[in-house]
């Protein structure tokens, strides 16, 4: 097994992928905040959109507001209610 450093070639390119990663994403949620577009920072960082997308994900993206979720039900038993008359 070849090593790095006494950390197996495996491990230690895997802690450096971590690294840039995690400072990547500092650097772009700084850029963000300072009002950077995302196409500036595609040129800038050589991403693709979908990569930035994938990056600047937010973990409460995909929650859908609990307003939106009552609509959305509510809709739904209308729609079930409207069939069973028919």
């Amino acid at each position: 097994m070849t090593t790095v450093k006494n950390v197996p070639t495996k491990l230690y390119y895997k802690q450096k992928y971590d690294q840039y990663k995690q400072l990547l994403d500092t650097k772009l949620r700084q850029d963000v905040s300072q009002g950077c577009t995302r196409g500036e920072l595609c040129t800038k960082y050589n991403l693709s959109y979908l990569k930035l997308k994938i990056i600047l994900r937010d973990e409460h993206s995909f929650k859908i507001p609990s307003a939106d979720v009552a609509v959305i039900k509510l809709k739904l038993q209308n729609k079930s209610t409207t069939k069973k008359k028919s």
